[in-house]
């Protein structure tokens, strides 16, 4: 009896855990990694991620490593590693087509491989003339699937952010598309809360906004951003900053 207590007690603190995402869990590290920037804590999330896919084949781990890829990749971007991102970029791709087997995850696989062919791009533009067409029939074949997927608006309105104007970008439709994945995240908000998805989309939105010269819902947005994650740094010492100085 004794030895029955002591195993439902464990099984119950490791539940507790997983469900409050403590820094333990793959995702409280991803989440942590993202607000302080510290993609060293980053990288452990996707060994961890990996290593519970592989011991448990569950398809829903499979579609969180594929978005910690994803995340970690516009990092290497961002501090012009393309060594390092190609290498991921791979990786995302081996998951997105995995991913593409189960048909819970059509839509998200299909946004997901746009972004790969996306990233691919942005390793070498001269591909956008034959690549850029492909990129976008996938991610709107993945709004077709599923209109409730966010990864699908997310992943068209990074089309209209990125894209130049003369070939069809637009901040405009990128504020009207990451609204739509904001509200669909909203809707399942204990999915997403504490998720760094969330908190990476307002982000979006906001810089959009800005590109856009609205600068007050850029505002509004950064502080709901705050308010939600107070010491996420990339808009606190940032992007917030900046604005404010636009406006004063």
């Amino acid at each position: 009896m004794k030895t029955i207590l002591i195993t439902y007690l464990l099984i119950s603190i490791t539940i507790i855990s997983f469900a409050n995402d403590t820094p333990e869990t793959a995702k409280g590290k991803i989440y942590n990694a993202y607000i302080n920037n510290d993609q060293e804590l980053w990288k452990l999330g996707l060994v961890q991620l990996s290593n519970e896919y592989r011991a448990t084949g569950d398809i829903n781990i499979l579609y969180d490593l594929a978005q910690t890829q994803y995340g970690y990749i516009g990092y290497c971007f961002s501090i012009k590693d393309k060594k390092t991102a190609e290498q991921y970029i791979d990786k995302l791709d081996i998951v997105t087509r995995e991913l593409s087997r189960h048909q819970e995850y059509k839509s998200e696989a299909s946004a997901l491989t746009g972004a790969v062919i996306a990233f691919r791009i942005a390793l070498k533009p001269a591909k956008a003339i034959y690549l850029g067409q492909k990129s976008l029939e996938y991610i709107d074949k993945a709004v077709e699937l599923d209109n409730n997927d966010p990864t699908a608006w997310i992943e068209k309105a990074n089309s209209n952010y990125h894209t130049p104007a003369i070939f069809g970008g637009s901040y405009k439709d990128a504020i009207k598309n990451y609204k739509t994945a904001v509200k669909l995240l909203e809707q399942d908000i204990n999915k997403y809360e504490g998720h760094w998805i969330y908190i990476h989309t307002l982000t979006w939105l906001a810089k959009s906004y800005e590109e856009n010269s609205d600068l007050l819902n850029a505002k509004k947005t950064y502080e709901k951003i705050l308010n939600i994650a107070p010491d996420f740094q990339w808009v606190k010492n940032e992007l917030y900053p900046d604005l404010i100085k636009k406006l004063s």
